[in-house]
């Protein structure tokens, strides 16, 4: 006996209906209910599913836990709505690990998901999904033909509340949620954030923490370089007030050197436990017209020079990004203001070349110096880093017709005459070695390719 569940829930869809294979304690069935239940072999109890009360009677985790790994058998069934005939595929024996709301280790409905959800551990269910909830009229191919009805049977054996939360998904930076947090939104680059923390080895060892007897709360800026980068990454993952651990593997903490000033030895696996207040992030580009969105510009540029001076180059681009992507947004600007936009455009790549020059990356710095050329094709700094990237690149010829109309345009620009003397000297030095190169191997040539001296063949005594 299966009914369809009518309205809406947050967490389970309307589309799933469910019935008991296992015995568990949720309101029992009417007695009208009980008559017409069919008998199923394992099954003692047959109801109708109660998103509800399954909620109600789950694990008390936060539904933010729940996007959590779970250990489970699932045995599948299909059938097809208009012929009735059935086909099942199970898992073997062994328990299969999958993730709700993310893919589990072979493809299955969004609807798989949420059915994690209504069951507790060590509970047996099954769950019935309608055809236009599951894959459709498109189906699975081979396995799941179109318009099938697929029944999933669940086993849950445990379940997890670490998150793999480490770019490669190679559990080198796990969390665990203490407390859940409110809303979606997580820190970024740049976000000012109000938590407490305290970092500690596997042995219990506390190396840094801000809590303390009346300690307030540590206000952390985003990559300002002045914070341990372990917690900088670590809060980019957590929402407003929540309360996390944070295991995280050297690779990610202090590497194989470590931190003496901090006494972690090298290769060290760090602990993190952090609570995240509050935080306030700049505004997006598209969340601001006119000359605030030019003012934007101008302070992120000068924030990334103050770097560049400072020789942080990586912390120097990363505004530089920022204050392009403000000059870029021509949403809410009049005619004249986009005129100043394409002025700070023109700055925000040629920054961006020089500091690729000063990283040695030669390619990205040919690549921003092209597109300051686009906006302003005679812009004598434009030129020369290209031509100086092209110099280094191996591209000498263009690399001179750069450098030449950089000094054209701007005959006191010492550094374009000094790169292109440099650039001389490179050409010539090699034709040099060219010409040492092939001289010999021309000598060798000719050796080999002159008059060889015939051995004559030694008389032999003939004996009559």
């Amino acid at each position: 006996y299966q009914r369809r569940v009518h309205g809406s829930f947050p967490s389970i869809p309307s589309c799933l209906t469910t019935r008991a294979v296992a015995p568990h304690p949720l309101r029992p069935l009417r007695r009208s209910c009980r008559r017409r239940a069919t008998s199923v072999a394992t099954a003692q109890s047959q109801r109708r599913f109660s998103p509800r009360a399954a909620v109600r009677n789950r694990p008390r985790v936060p539904r933010s836990r729940c996007t959590t790994p779970a250990r489970c058998w699932t045995a599948l069934s299909l059938t097809r709505a208009w012929t009735g005939a059935t086909s099942s595929s199970s898992s073997s024996g062994a328990a299969m690990s999958s993730r709700a709301g993310m893919r589990a280790s072979r493809p299955v409905c969004k609807r798989f998901v949420y059915a994690h959800r209504a069951v507790k551990k060590g509970e047996k269910a099954k769950f019935t999904i309608v055809a236009s909830k599951a894959y459709g009229s498109q189906g699975s191919p081979p396995k799941i033909p179109p318009n099938s009805t697929l029944v999933f049977e669940i086993e849950l054996f445990d379940w997890s509340n670490t998150e793999d939360v480490s770019e490669k998904r190679d559990k080198s930076f796990l969390k665990e949620i203490l407390k859940a947090g409110a809303g979606y939104q997580t820190p970024k680059d740049f976000s000012t954030v109000k938590a407490h923390y305290t970092l500690s080895l596997l042995d219990g060892t506390v190396v840094a923490t801000t809590r303390g007897d009346n300690a307030e709360a540590r206000i952390i800026s985003i990559d300002d370089g002045e914070n341990l980068p372990v917690v900088e990454a670590a809060v980019k993952h957590m929402k407003r007030g929540e309360h996390a651990k944070f295991t995280i593997q050297p690779q990610h903490a202090f590497g194989t050197a470590g931190d003496a000033a901090l006494g972690v030895p090298a290769n060290a696996t760090v602990l993190l436990d952090i609570e995240l207040f509050d935080f306030t992030s700049e505004k997006e580009a598209y969340d601001l017209e006119g000359d605030d969105k030019l003012q934007a510009a101008d302070r992120w540029r000068e924030a990334g020079n103050d770097y560049f001076k400072k020789s942080d180059i990586p912390r120097a681009l990363r505004r530089y990004q920022k204050s392009l992507t403000y000059a870029e947004s021509e949403f809410g600007l009049n005619d004249e203001q986009k005129k100043s936009a394409s002025a700070k455009k023109l700055l925000a790549h040629l920054n961006i070349a020089a500091a690729h020059l000063k990283a040695l990356h030669y390619k990205e710095a040919r690549e921003s110096s092209t597109k300051a050329l686009e906006i302003d094709g005679a812009n004598p700094k434009g030129l020369f880093r290209r031509g100086t990237a092209l110099m280094e690149l191996g591209e000498w010829d263009d690399a001179r017709r750069d450098l030449q109309r950089a000094i054209e345009v701007e005959p006191n620009n010492d550094a374009a005459v000094k790169a292109l003397a440099t650039l001389k000297h490179r050409i010539a030095k090699q034709a040099e070695s060219d010409r040492k190169r092939y001289r010999g191997m021309f000598d060798r040539l000719s050796k080999s390719d002159g008059p060889k001296d015939t051995p004559v063949p030694a008389e032999t005594d003939k004996k009559g």
